[in-house]
């Protein structure tokens, strides 16, 4: 047992899941600085609307079948659904930023590869 003020010499981290973890799509971000100066990133998953209720009509044909008559919809609707938001203290913006931006770099790594393979002329 280590004396009071002593530093351990190694430290292990143990991963473990919340009780309520769950995976969530996502492929988009929103958020901003908090009054307190915490910064909040909600997560979303951005998509094309459905068309609403009532945005179709239909027209009845001379062979009793009915025929839709779609009415061209004035404003393309954009769904953007949000997952989750997590509140990021100030002292952890910069590490946060610091493994997003490794982890984009390991992503352009392994394009890399593949765009040299659809570039080569034999």
């Amino acid at each position: 047992m280590s004396e009071l003020g002593e530093s351990p010499q190694q430290v292990e981290i143990v991963f473990e899941y919340d009780p309520h973890y769950q995976l969530i799509a996502a492929n988009g971000i929103w958020g901003g600085l908090t009054p307190k100066g915490d910064l909040r990133i909600d997560f979303f998953v951005e998509y094309q609307a459905a068309p609403s209720p009532g945005s179709h009509t239909y027209q009845p044909t001379p062979d009793g079948t009915v025929e839709e008559k779609s009415k061209p919809e004035k404003v393309r609707k954009v769904v953007r659904r949000l997952q989750i938001g997590v509140l990021v203290s100030p002292q952890h913006i910069a590490s946060f930023a610091q493994w997003f931006h490794e982890k984009a770099q390991e992503v352009e790594q392994l394009r890399k590869p593949a765009a040299n393979k659809e570039g080569k002329v034999h």
